[in-house]
């Protein structure tokens, strides 16, 4: 008997699906995506697809190395690891920088801001590729690159939430891309009676097998991006972007999302077209890039977060109960179940989207974010409290 698994972007529409059919507070109206699809996204089919992969990740913004692109390979990974919850309680200023080129200054907030903060510190320090560094962070280590006071990105104003659930992920991505736990040698020091002879004994612990491309084993020679996701979410539990629902019927299920491990891998696929189109001979010289071209992009859903929904919501495409819609307009945290209820409903509508203009929903992700980016809304975006998204 042969035993398929189903594919984790199945599990993933699968569940979204189940739960857009049972929802209660969130519906999908398919004549809005029609009026949407029609009038505003023509114009930007052409704007933003993989021929024009500057526009998706720049170097303006994001740490694209040509002369060692595997220090780029792990700038994306330490990004969406803490690639999440950029919004403050209590109407405090959102976490903002300034960027300074040339003669010019922008303020600059949420991702965009990760993403130099995060460049900056990967020109200016040469352990950023270790992953012993990342195993041994401390905290005022992170604050010093998110609250930068020097150089062409510095800190301007406000807070940025869940400083220590960002440590903690890095630290687990560096652990076990080293696979040496810090577990093991703070219980050889302080809980067993096993003797260390000097302090060489622990540089040792991490200087063996710290190794960047390490980070390589992640990747799956098939180019298959379900086995990448697979093993990101088998490796990370920060990755775990999942929660319980509960049917109609009151069968309890798993709603499945991976925002950041699918955005994770499309990152790295947009990584490889940048090099494919502008350092082609870096593809050569490295073949380790080659890993990052999944073969099968096309089957990673929308990336559903904050943002998307205020888009749809915005455009009638997805309709909140009056209820939720108050909750959202007062800016209070929404429950578990309504939270699902949006994502999932993100999830579906934007699969029928990307299918009637004919794009991956990777792709069409980008081109809402960016839409969304640039639009003033009437209603919020919906809270939770996240390290998911």
């Amino acid at each position: 008997m042969i035993i398929t698994t189903k594919k984790i972007t199945d599990k993933i529409r699968d569940s979204a699906n189940k739960v857009v059919n049972n929802a209660k507070y969130v519906s999908i109206n398919d004549k809005a995506i029609d009026d949407f699809v029609n009038n505003d996204l023509k114009n930007y089919l052409k704007e933003y697809s993989y021929d024009n992969v500057e526009k998706i990740i720049s170097p303006k913004y994001h740490y694209i190395d040509l002369s060692n692109p595997l220090r780029s390979i792990w700038y994306f990974f330490v990004l969406d690891t803490i690639n999440f919850c950029f919004w403050n309680l209590n109407e405090r200023d959102k976490w903002t920088l300034v960027f300074k080129e040339g003669d010019n200054e922008e303020l600059v907030s949420g991702y965009l801001a990760l993403a130099l903060a995060l460049k900056q510190e990967a020109i200016s320090n040469p352990l950023f590729d270790k992953p012993s560094y990342w195993a041994k962070l401390f905290k005022g280590e992170l604050l010093r690159m998110l609250y930068p006071l020097y150089g062409d990105i510095r800190y301007f104003k406000g807070e940025l939430m869940l400083l220590e659930e960002r440590v903690t992920n890095l630290r687990e991505l560096g652990e076990n891309i080293l696979g040496k736990p810090l577990t093991k040698l703070y219980e050889k020091i302080f809980i067993s009676k096993e003797d260390i002879k000097n302090v060489n004994e622990i540089r040792t612990y991490f200087k063996e097998d710290d190794e960047s491309n390490k980070i390589l084993n992640l990747f799956d020679k098939s180019l298959d991006v379900n086995k990448f996701l697979d093993n990101i979410i088998y490796n990370f539990k920060s990755y775990r972007d999942k929660g319980d629902y509960v049917l109609k019927n009151e069968q309890v299920i798993e709603v499945y999302f991976y925002k950041r491990a699918q955005l994770l891998a499309h990152d790295l696929y947009l990584l490889y077209k940048y090099y494919e189109k502008n350092a082609k001979e870096l593809i050569n010289k490295f073949p380790y890039l080659r890993l990052l071209n999944f073969k099968n992009i096309k089957d990673l859903t929308i990336f559903a977060d904050y943002k998307l929904p205020q888009l749809l919501e915005y455009k009638k495409i997805i309709n909140y109960t009056d209820d939720l819609r108050n909750e959202i307009k007062q800016g209070l945290i929404i429950s578990k179940e309504k939270e699902i209820e949006i994502r999932s409903a993100t999830i579906v509508a934007c699969e029928k989207i990307a299918k009637k203009i004919g794009i991956n929903e990777a792709l069409l992700d980008n081109i809402l974010w960016n839409i969304a980016k640039n639009t003033e809304f009437n209603l919020p975006y919906h809270r939770v409290i996240s390290i998911y998204y």
